[in-house]
Formats: C-alpha cells, structure tokens, sequence
C-alpha cells in the first residue's frame, strides 16, 4: 500500500500534501458467503462445460477460481469481506491547486492498478468515515447503497490495510525523513539496531552531500560533551571548527613524538614499533626479525631516556648493535640492521622528516573538543603522509582509551580512499582491531570516500576493506553513473535491483537542495532524505566559491559567525527572509502570551 501514495521509483507518483488514508471493512456471514460461493460454482462449472464456455473462455478460470474459494471458506481458512477504502486530502482552498491534488492521488493509484473514483458531493461522507466508530452509525449502509463498497478475500483486503512500515530507527538524533515522509532519526551511538558497532562508513560523489550528513553528526557528539578529530582534504570543515571553536591545524604544522604519553613501556613497546616500522616502510617490506631489533631499539631508548627519547636514540641504538661483537659474524642481522638505519634516518632530527617527529610538544593536546587536521599539503609526499597518518591513528585510539567509556568520541576520515590507501597490511590489521574495539569505549571511526570501489573491490587497499567491513552504518549517496555501473557488473549480488535503479537516480545535494541516500545497517536497509536550513547548508558547505567567500569575508574582519550569515543569504536570501519573518512573527506571539 505504502508504493501507492510514495513511489520510491517515481516520486512524482505521490501524494504531495497531508492526507487520510482509511479502510473500513465488514466481515461478512461465513455461512452464507459459503452457501454463495457453492451456487456460483455449481453455475459457473455447469456453464463450462456447455457451449457458453466457447463464446466467454473466462468461464473456467472463474469456476477454478470459485472452487478453490469455496474450499477456503468451508475451512475457515478465509472470509469474504466488504470494504471501503478513502483517501482525504487536504490541500488549498483553492479549486486549481484542488484539482492538481486529484489528479496526483488518481495517478498514484493507478500506476499500481488502482482506479480511484473521486467523490461528487459526497465528500463529508466520506470524511465523516474517516473518523473512528462512525462508519457502524449508517454511513457504511449509505456507502453501500452508493455503490462504493467492494468485496474481497480477507487475505487481499489485509494487504490495503493503511500501515506505514518504515522505521523511525532511533527516538532522537539526526532528522533524516525517509522517502515516505515518515519521521527517522540517525544516532550512530544508539543500541537497538542490532549494530556490532557504532562505525560508519560514507561514499558519494563530489555534491553529493557527504560533508553536510557528517557535520550534523559531528556537532550532536560535541553537544553531548564529546570529541571529535577530522583528517581532512580540501578545508570542508574548516567553517565548522571555527564555530564550534575547535582547533585547526595544518598537516605542515603537526609535529609528533612517538615516546609521548608512555607510561609504561611494556603495554606500549609494540605500538612504538609498528610506528616506527610503518614510518621506515609505508608498502610492509620488513619481516619479523627486522621487527624484533626495531623492538628491542624501542625498549632500550625509553629504558634511558623515558619520555624524553627521540627516533635518533632508536637509530643510535641499531648502529651501536650494527658495530657490536654481538652480531659482529651476523651478516644478515648486521644488514638487517643497516637497512633500517637508512629507512630512519629521514624520520631523525636531521633527516627530511625529523622536524615532523622530534617534538618536545606534540601538537596534538588532550583538551580540545574538537581537532581538524588538513593534511592535503602533505599529499605530494605520500612517505611522510603515511607516517602522519599512522601516527594519529595511533593517537586517535590512544585517546579514545584513556578517556571515560561514557564519553562519545568521534575520528572522522574524510577522503578516505586517499588518507588509507596504505599498502602495508600492519596498517590494515590495526585500523581493523581498532574499528573493532573502539564501540567498548562509546568510539565512532566515520569514514568517507567517493566511490564504493574505494571500499568494497580488489583495488581498495586494505585498510579501506577494514573499514568497510568494520562499520556496521554504511551509507550509500549518489554515485557517479559509469563506476557504478561497472561495480554492479563485477559484484551483482552486493545491490538488488531496486536498490540499484533508486542510487542511480540520487541527485547532487545542490541542485535538488537536500542528499537522497541509502542507509544500510547491518541486514536493515532504508531510504532517506536530508533536510538542511540555509545558515547550515552555508556553514556546513565545502563549494569553492563558498569557502574563497568566507575566508575573504574574515579577512575583512567579519567573525565567522557574520561570515557564514552573509553567505546564507547570499545563497539563500528569500528563504533566509522567510525564516526570519516567521521568527519574528512566533516571537511577538511568545512576548505577548
């Protein structure tokens, strides 16, 4: 019943303004709907087998179809029923716009099959049989004797019952209505969706929206006390950071110290050394025995020097081992050695990298509520953006440990198929274990990328099938027409059909003024529209020409708050003015009451 009044297909087979669905049913006497289900039988079987059934052929599809009825009927396995089904609309008074609602409703119906007769002054009947217990009161002898009444099997008339199916998914969050105008909310940290974990993962096309569904969900974390640290490419939630008054920082200004935070060197060791082993070899050419000296480096590094320790005390440790008697009849140990001296020799205070990764103060600060990190300058150095990268996702679950479970944190990966394309599978095996325990401590990992394929193909990287695979929310926007195509051609079980045909009529968020997606959670799969006001829509915006507007408007010395004001009317004027006058007007109401 539900594709009748919103066709997920053609939504412009819909019925557009508030309305009531009713269905008024009257189960009718088993016995003598039995007794004339026998009679027409009888008449329709004698009337088959004479001559008469060569001038009408249906006539033994109806004896067959009576028969089969009867036997039902006589087992109580079915009833006959009379029903009425009515739709009231409410629109306009306004003949035109009253027509045009007509029409729509009688189109709706229709592409399913459904003739529908509109009411001629008839339409207080009707309506008074849209209110409950009234129908008993002669209206449906009235309906009746009018003609509007018709019979079927319970088990048909039980499928036009007037039931909205969609899921509202969770009490509060996000509002986010699904296709079929039902109210749904999206709260990632909710427990009744049968989630294993709170993970999300997001791919879409440039204007697809991506950026404008996550910063929502950014900003419900940080009005709950929360944090949230983005790795970010191309400034998008530079506006938002600014407004919530989180830190910005440039991927050339990061600066890390692998030994900060230790506590205890035998719980962290390792982690020290899958850094330092993916910061020597980003593509995981090291075995286990050049694992097992970088470890032993590790150790003996903060055994002396504690916090203080630096990735030169580890290389000076592997040229000490490289020139002791120890391994002195040990070529392969000694070249072991050596190799790993050269591969961290850029990471030491005097190498390419060592400013990087020697700080006395890492930039990144347990305080701050919200941390952007915008890495895009490092793209051209993709040695140095793996070694970034590994390091905050080490911070990122560092923090998320150590912080109370009852928190809510957040680390959103945009551009994901960029940021995790690592080559080595310690990476890959990291972010999974991390994707996996981080629902313990209330932790999210929200990852985003372009295409499905960045996910979910034998051309994404490791670490992007751990994060597919990982994250129980996934989220499916518009989705560029060829790539699509050709996934679907490659994987033909992964989307059925309708499922395919509705992603690939998702439009830009920009051009049809909200993002049309596919929410899956884990076996659940639901349609949904996101609905954004223009001061949001210009803050959470991550168009050129808007963020080249506001930063030339700070540069004029406006606030960012000023600044993301001018830009929503700039975009949005006649709505920013009509929200406006409504706010004025409610407020002149609220003062006088």
């Amino acid at each position: 019943m539900a594709d009748n009044y919103s066709n997920l297909l053609n939504p412009e087979l819909s019925i557009s303004c508030p309305f009531i669905l009713t269905l008024t049913l009257v189960v009718e006497d088993q016995v003598k709907t039995h007794s004339e289900a026998n009679l027409k039988y009888m008449d329709l079987e004698k009337k088959s087998k004479t001559s008469y059934a060569k001038w009408f052929p249906s006539v033994e599809k109806e004896a067959k179809e009576w028969g089969e009825l009867r036997q039902r009927l006589g087992s109580g396995q079915s009833s006959v029923v009379s029903y009425f089904l009515n739709i009231t609309a409410f629109c306009k008074d306004n003949n035109e716009t009253a027509l045009e609602v007509e029409q729509d409703i009688l189109n709706s119906f229709r592409k399913n099959g459904f003739e529908l007769i509109s009411p001629r002054f008839n339409h207080m009947r009707n309506f008074l049989t849209c209110l409950p217990f009234m129908a008993g009161k002669g209206l449906f002898k009235q309906l009746k004797e009018a003609g509007v009444v018709q019979r079927a099997e319970s088990f048909n008339v039980a499928n036009l019952m007037p039931l909205v199916a969609d899921n509202p998914l969770t009490p509060a969050g996000l509002l986010a209505p699904t296709y079929r105008n039902q109210l749904a909310f999206i709260d990632i940290f909710f427990r009744g969706m049968n989630n294993t974990n709170y993970n999300m993962a997001v791919c879409g096309t440039s204007g697809a929206g991506k950026t404008g569904l996550i910063q929502p969900l950014i900003r419900s974390v940080l009005d709950s006390g929360g944090f949230a640290v983005v790795f970010d490419m191309g400034d998008g939630y530079k506006s938002l950071c600014e407004n919530m008054g989180g830190v910005y920082l440039d991927g050339e200004t990061l600066r890390f110290n692998p030994f900060a935070n230790i506590t205890d060197i035998d719980q962290s060791a390792e982690r020290v050394r899958d850094q330092l082993s993916v910061m020597a070899s980003p593509n995981g050419n090291l075995d286990e025995v050049h694992e097992g000296l970088l470890l032993q480096a590790v150790r003996a590094s903060w055994l002396a020097k504690e916090n203080r320790a630096r990735i030169d005390d580890v290389v000076d440790f592997l040229k000490n081992a490289s020139d002791s008697e120890q391994y002195a009849e040990s070529p392969t140990i000694r070249s072991r050695l050596d190799e790993m001296i050269v591969l961290l020799d850029q990471y030491t205070a005097n190498g390419t990298y060592g400013q990087y990764f020697n700080s006395d103060e890492p930039s990144l600060r347990d305080d701050a509520k919200m941390v952007v990190l915008e890495l895009g300058g490092l793209e051209d150095r993709p040695s140095l953006l793996v070694a970034v990268m590994f390091s905050l996702i080490i911070y990122i679950e560092n923090r998320m440990y150590r912080t109370p479970r009852n928190l809510k944190k957040l680390n959103v990966i945009d551009e994901g198929w960029r940021l995790l394309d690592f080559k080595n599978h310690k990476v890959g095996e990291f972010i999974e274990k991390g994707y996996r325990t981080a629902r313990r401590h209330t932790g999210a990992y929200i990852t985003i990328t372009q295409n499905i394929v960045d996910f979910d193909s034998d051309k994404a990287s490791s670490a992007a099938r751990a994060a597919w695979g990982n994250s129980s929310y996934k989220i499916i926007l518009k989705q560029s027409a060829k790539e699509f195509a050709k996934y679907n051609q490659l994987y033909p079980d992964q989307f059925l059909p309708l499922q395919r045909d509705m992603i690939g009529k998702f439009g830009a968020a920009k051009d049809q003024w909200f993002s049309s997606f596919l929410l899956q959670v884990e076996n659940h799969s639901s349609w949904h529209r996101l609905f954004v006001d223009p001061l949001s829509r210009a803050m959470y915006s991550s168009d050129g020409p808007d963020f080249e507007f506001v930063q030339q408007k700070r540069k004029e010395g406006l606030s960012i708050h000023e600044a993301v004001w001018q830009l929503a009317w700039k975009k949005s004027g006649p709505e920013m003015a009509s929200l406006e006058a409504w706010l004025e007007e409610h407020e002149k109401y609220r003062s006088v009451a």
